[in-house]
């Protein structure tokens, strides 16, 4: 469901990295499964991502995490900016740059509640503009829009269709 959004900004799967030679710029994103900082690693963070095709090896360095600090350590799906080192079977991305990306979930949370609920498309849009707007403000506006146009039809719990 997401890997759509995550292809129109770029991002490969996990699978093909492999595909990709050592040292090049690469974006990826997945699940966050762990997050390491041993103390005997200089401040150098360890990161494993999880998509739909495999895992992703991320190595965060210091000056990385500390500017990028909020991404890092809070982020559920996590995208990743970086340079692909392969050494034989081994693939680790250096990051360069990190994205959160964890309101997505919320979208999907949203999309299978609108299938369980059996709303229209539109009733749909709506609710989420109204979520986007409750979570990132920024988009306000436009879903201001959405919310106010009250003549619209919508679907009651168990309707299909919606007039």
């Amino acid at each position: 469901l997401l890997r759509p959004r995550l292809e129109a900004r770029g991002c490969v799967p996990a699978t093909r990295l492999r595909e990709l030679p050592h040292g090049a710029t690469v974006r990826t994103a997945g699940l966050v499964i762990t997050r390491q900082r041993p103390g005997s690693a200089s401040g150098v963070t360890f990161v494993t991502l999880e998509d739909e095709t495999g895992s992703i090896n991320l190595i965060v360095w210091r000056d990385v995490a500390e500017r990028q600090r909020r991404a890092l350590v809070g982020s559920r799906l996590l995208a990743v900016a970086g340079e692909l080192q392969v050494e034989g079977e081994v693939l680790h991305v250096i990051a360069h740059r990190l994205a959160d990306f964890s309101a997505w979930l919320g979208a999907l949370v949203a999309h299978a509640a609108v299938a369980e609920m059996a709303v229209t498309p539109a009733d749909f849009e709506r609710r989420l503009a109204r979520w986007h707007a409750i979570r990132h403000p920024g988009v306000a506006k436009r879903a201001a829009e959405w919310m106010t146009d009250r003549n619209a039809p919508t679907a009651k719990r168990g309707e299909r269709g919606g007039k």
